[in-house]
């Protein structure tokens, strides 16, 4: 037969926002490897390929608030920022990235910045001038420890 047939399911919880997380950590890192940051326009030559720990930045900076999580029958319970009902919240990839008529503010991205023991502090100032409308200012910081060399854990 040739006639179409879609079924909807509803479904909730941590395993159906899994694949919506997918999906929007591999446009974060075809923003990156697209050339699109820092204008929002593609320019091949800009692209780069992103670490994971700057497409998670990214995701975890787009968090917008959640008013509350739905009961289904019992109504609303309201929530705040990080508590057990949202986490980060609901991903907001015009709110991580910049995109050109869409997005709020522009994005400063640092990746692969290496600190060792040792070495100067990593330092970096903004300044927002009046022109920025922006109600706040939102900064992640991502970063990994290098794994345990210790023999104390072997058996």
């Amino acid at each position: 037969t040739t006639k179409r047939q879609c079924v909807f399911n509803e479904y909730q919880g941590t395993s159906m926002a899994c694949p919506g997380v997918a999906g929007a950590a591999l446009l974060v890192r075809q923003y990156f490897t697209d050339g699109y940051h820092p204008t929002g326009s593609a320019v091949p030559a800009r692209g780069f390929t992103p670490t994971g720990y700057l497409i998670r930045a990214v995701i975890l900076n787009s968090g917008r608030t959640m008013l509350g999580r739905d009961n289904l029958y019992q109504g609303v319970t309201p929530s705040a920022m990080y508590d057990a009902h949202q986490g980060f919240g609901l991903i907001s990839l015009v709110d991580g990235i910049y995109l050109p008529g869409r997005s709020a503010s522009r994005v400063a991205v640092f990746d692969r910045q290496i600190v060792r023991d040792g070495d100067a502090p990593w330092e970096r100032t903004f300044a927002l001038d009046a022109k920025c409308k922006a109600p706040h200012v939102s900064v992640t910081l991502d970063y990994f420890d290098k794994e345990n060399a210790s023999t104390s854990c072997r058996r």
